[in-house]
């Protein structure tokens, strides 16, 4: 059985009025219109009922206080599950614009069909929905917003969800967030690239600790290189220990800091190219050189920094051929 998607709007859903539908089958459109009957009784008792809702499948968002001492996680649910929507009723969602942004087009999830909902996001964070009878569930899109570098925006407001009864009188559901005392770090890499063998390979990589506290002790950066490399031939600066394995076509590295990486301060690792054997990309490699931050096993007070990752690729995922070959002598 496929179902249409009706959009409603407020004043339809409180009128007991839904807009046109087209269903496949004579079943559904009979269901369909005990639903609309459904929808005209409870508007016309002014029914109302005891609407229970669970946060579910939240959306993780991180931000700092002002001095960098307190993280925050906030959250906002992408799936509501709703119980004892035997009437229609009013839900208003709210949440912190400055970490989320919430798309238009909440849909409402019935026995008889999916329902879109007609609704307006507003500049305070918050939209009013009109919950058409019998939903058991509510779905948004939400998605993170990107801070980094200013995530030290202070106390995010609270993520809450209201039933609203006939007087407007709210029943709050609130998605609350967590606070953890910390010291923010981030590691971010760069990498430059060329071409040896045929393949792009990482010439050189670079781990700069962002802050403003130090980066920890055994934090890691995983290295691949889609060539064998000569593990002996590999540089590093002090603060780095290397971990290599070559056993196979490919080359993978562990780049662990051996000390706190102060705010500001960069480790390198050099690569050795035989320059001899250095020509213009001429295939699709089977594996594509990559360097990333290795996430610790506790992530309290690490930055998201967008930079913790290095590919050799276009954003839609063909490897780049613009590198220029290793110079030959």
């Amino acid at each position: 059985m496929s179902l249409n998607r009706v959009v409603l709007s407020r004043r339809a859903v409180l009128q007991g009025a839904v807009l046109a539908a087209t269903f496949s089958t004579s079943a559904t459109s009979a269901a369909a219109s005990t639903f609309e009957a459904g929808l005209s009784d409870a508007a016309a008792a002014g029914a109302s009922t005891e609407v229970a809702l669970t946060p579910l499948e939240l959306v993780t968002s991180k931000c700092f206080d002002e001095g960098w001492s307190t993280e925050f996680l906030a959250y906002f649910p992408q799936v509501v599950e709703v119980r004892g929507a035997t009437a229609a009723f009013e839900c208003r969602a709210s949440w912190d614009r400055r970490l989320f942004e919430v798309a238009e087009g909440v849909v409402a999830v019935t026995p008889v069909g999916v329902f879109e909902i007609n609704h307006e996001i507003l500049d305070d964070g918050s939209t009013l929905l009109s919950v058409p009878v019998g939903t058991t569930a509510l779905m948004f899109r939400a998605a993170p917003v990107n801070l980094y570098p200013t995530e030290n925006i202070g106390t995010p407001k609270v993520t809450t969800l209201d039933v609203l009864n006939e007087a407007k009188v709210p029943t709050s559901v609130p998605v609350p967030s967590a606070a953890t005392p910390c010291a923010p770090w981030a590691l971010a890499v760069e990498a430059d690239w060329a071409t040896t063998n045929g393949v792009i390979v990482p010439s050189y990589v670079r781990v700069l600790s962002v802050g403003p506290n130090p980066a920890p002790a055994s934090s890691r950066v995983e290295i691949i290189s889609a060539t064998r490399v000569d593990a002996h031939a590999l540089s590093t600066s002090a603060g780095v220990a290397l971990t290599v394995d070559a056993s196979s076509s490919r080359t993978d590295i562990s780049a662990e800091l051996v000390r706190d990486l102060s705010a500001g301060a960069i480790e390198t690792i050099t690569f050795p190219l035989g320059s001899e054997n250095s020509r213009d990309l001429d295939k699709n490699p089977v594996t594509v050189s990559s360097v990333a931050v290795v996430l610790p096993a506790d992530t309290v007070g690490m930055r998201i920094t967008h930079n913790a990752s290095a590919y050799p690729v276009t954003p839609s995922g063909v490897p780049v051929s613009t590198f220029e070959p290793v110079a030959t002598a």
